[in-house]
């Protein structure tokens, strides 16, 4: 069979091809819950119910399937976090940092985070022309951007402040999720991030003040 750009087309991945987001919705499910440090198609195929032949028939290699597992993956973490403050108006800088903690420590996010770290632990030594490397800066910046976005929505500051104090605050979420992920005592990370939020708070107020 010929595609529309005159090359063959497996007639057997025309068939399944229907199957393609099933498989890579299971396939994000088990790298959230295995990683990605000893991830083979195999075990990952077994796992979810297909052979070997049937991952590589829909994403080429084992290279391409983490791809677009991570960028499933990096398009749910920020759609979940982005829209959160847009459903509710909140016009107090503390409310909206405190909203957002919470969207962000959920036992989902959680997993996210878990393997983006990981993610991160391989790709600093990667070129930046790299797969994963371009999905892990993607999802630094992308971060960064919905905190500046909600800051920027619902608060009177200007560009340049609210880039500034979303890199703050990201550098804040990370360190108290890893501080989570060790220990597991969410009070004590509820506690530093309201402490936090308050700092930010006082010193927003103080400035404005000025």
């Amino acid at each position: 069979m010929t595609s529309e750009n005159g090359g063959q087309t497996d007639g057997r991945t025309l068939r399944f091809q229907h199957r393609r987001p099933e498989i890579l919705g299971a396939l994000t499910e088990y790298i959230l819950e295995h990683g990605v440090g000893d991830l083979s198609l195999r075990p990952a195929a077994d796992a979810i119910g297909v052979t070997h032949t049937t991952l590589l028939r829909h994403f080429g290699s084992k290279e391409g399937l983490l791809l677009e597992v991570l960028e499933e993956i990096r398009v749910d973490f920020i759609a979940r976090i982005a829209p959160e403050s847009s459903r509710v108006e909140v016009t107090d800088l503390g409310t909206l940092l405190r909203k957002q903690w919470r969207a962000l420590t959920t036992d989902r996010e959680l997993r996210q985070f878990r393997l983006l770290f990981e993610l991160t632990a391989q790709t600093r030594a990667s070129r930046p022309n790299d797969g994963r490397r371009r999905v892990h800066d993607a999802v630094s910046r992308d971060f960064t951007a919905a905190v500046r976005n909600l800051l920027t929505d619902h608060l009177a500051i200007s560009a340049a402040r609210a880039e500034t104090l979303a890199i703050l605050v990201v550098a804040q979420y990370r360190g108290l999720v890893v501080d989570l992920l060790l220990t597991g005592d969410r009070r004590r990370t509820d506690v530093a991030i309201d402490e936090f939020i308050d700092m930010l708070v006082r010193a927003s107020r103080e400035s404005s003040a000025l």
